[in-house]
């Protein structure tokens, strides 16, 4: 029993791998219980790292090597966000046209409220900076943020378990903040769901009408009796990214796309609907031009089911090159860094909207880039709960406990603002719920949000105005930072 008691409550790899796995295994399942629709999601691994690092502390143990920890970290930011880039990549500029700039916009100015009430009480308090990024980072769920935060303090042990501590004590409110906002919405303008859902399919059905999207060929008469219904997998690079009126299968046969089956939602598509490498789209047109449509698109499983990982490797290169060039800016006391963060941010993006250079494909498909993102997330959320959770108790109960109050300001008042806001402008309540989980990159949110109603209106609205959002906010986590020590 000697070598069980010594994986315990040693400090080394062995040690780390045990309690790594413990801090995943766990924290996993917890995330998966669900009280009244709200479940606490991949932040259970956070908190279980926390837990069991105090627990090792209690016992008297010697904290796990922090150097390797670091490095775990790191590795899993890299995998999660070289990920996050590949798969929004192919929608990054076209979240930003038509309705999509509106919600964008609203997006950005939650983003702008935060930082402004985060500056606020970092002049009117005794916060310190450290403190007061990780409770910015905390209040709304965003781990790359933190992250980028955390590689400025990279010189530092104790600041970056501060930075983590504080995150980790406003991370809760981070999700029941949004939830809350959700529910006074629904309140205050007395909203009927079931309406709602209405208008959200009438507002579907009248843009495909005027868009001449899920309507039968105009030469109806022509085709009748060889009318035909077929499913293809999107598998075609290069329509990756596309809209169906830049694909223009309706103008050059008797067909048109009438559904897109996207990661278990049904989307009725209009002309500005974009397809992405998996989708499943449903043609009806012509019998005999099917085929032809069929491999037009694509409809290749092997080639969504190859391993592609060598451009991965490439990519992450290209990032920290990136991130690593000082960048001079007036006013700051050394230059500052995008840091492998923000450098793999701008890369993968890039590398997922362009989709391919000459014979060099970045494609990943959507089974892998979900792997990667959740055994990045993983990593990195237990590394940062069994760093921090060695002084975590103490700190919480000498004085800590405010930091979650100040984190309840930064989540709150900025996502009911915009939410009154979105509602006055008459924005459909379903695409308000999808705004602000968006805009505070909220997984465990988006979860409720889709609990409402079984819309696509959510979902769409989240993945619009996610992409920018998680840019700007990786960016001004470490501007804050740089500009406050």
């Amino acid at each position: 029993m000697d070598f069980i008691i010594q994986l315990f409550t040693g400090t080394g790899i062995d040690s780390i791998l045990v309690y790594l796995c413990l801090t995943a295994f766990i924290g996993i399942a917890i995330g998966k219980l669900e009280l009244k629709g709200v479940k606490l999601g991949i932040a259970g691994v956070l908190f279980t790292g926390l837990a069991l690092a105090s627990f090792k502390a209690h016992g008297g143990s010697a904290p796990l090597n922090a150097q390797i920890l670091q490095f775990i970290k790191d590795f899993g930011l890299i995998l999660f966000i070289y990920a996050i880039g590949i798969d929004v990549g192919p929608r990054f500029l076209g979240s930003l046209r038509n309705d999509g700039f509106k919600m964008n916009m609203l997006a950005i100015t939650l983003v702008s409220l935060g930082l402004f009430i985060t500056v606020g009480l970092y002049f009117f308090t005794d916060v310190s900076p450290v403190v007061i990024t990780g409770i910015m980072s905390g209040a709304v769920t965003n781990t790359p943020g933190l992250g980028a935060a955390q590689e400025v303090l990279s010189g530092s042990k104790e600041m970056i378990e501060l930075i983590g501590m504080a995150y980790a004590v406003a991370y809760p409110f981070g999700v029941l903040g949004v939830i809350l906002t959700m529910i006074l919405i629904r309140l205050i303008f007395r909203i009927d769901v079931k309406k709602e859902i209405e208008d959200y399919n009438n507002q579907l059905k009248t843009g495909s009408k005027q868009k001449g999207e899920n309507e039968e060929p105009e030469n109806k008469k022509e085709v009748s009796g060889f009318m035909a219904m077929a499913n293809a997998l999107v598998t075609n690079r290069k329509l990756a990214g596309k809209t169906i009126e830049q694909i223009g299968i309706y103008r050059r046969y008797e067909a048109n796309i009438t559904r897109i089956f996207r990661a278990g939602m049904e989307i009725l598509p209009t002309r500005n609907t974009t397809l992405e490498l998996g989708d499943t789209v449903r043609i009806v047109g012509k019998k005999s031009q099917l085929p032809e449509i069929q491999k037009e698109i694509g409809n290749s499983v092997s080639v969504l089911t190859t391993s592609n990982t060598l451009p991965v490797f490439l990519g992450i290169f290209l990032g920290v090159v990136l991130g690593s060039i000082p960048i001079f800016i007036p006013g700051l006391p050394t230059s500052a860094k995008l840091g492998f963060a923000g450098g793999l941010l701008i890369v993968s993006l890039a590398l997922g909207h362009k989709g391919r250079i000459g014979k060099l494909d970045f494609y990943m498909n959507p089974g892998a880039i979900a792997m990667l993102r959740e055994l990045g997330i993983i990593l990195f959320l237990g590394s940062i709960g069994l760093t921090s959770g060695t002084n975590f108790v103490q700190t919480v109960l000498n004085g800590g406990y405010i930091w979650m109050l100040y984190g309840m300001f930064i989540t709150f008042i900025p996502v009911m603002t915009i939410a009154v806001i979105a509602r006055l402008m008459k924005f459909n309540y379903l695409k308000i719920c999808g705004i602000i989980t968006g805009a505070t990159t909220n997984p465990s949110a988006l979860e409720y949000a889709n609990s409402i109603a079984p819309t696509q209106a959510q979902s769409t609205s989240y993945a619009t105005v996610y992409p920018l959002t998680m840019f700007v906010r990786i960016l001004l986590a470490q501007i804050f930072i740089l500009m406050t020590l």
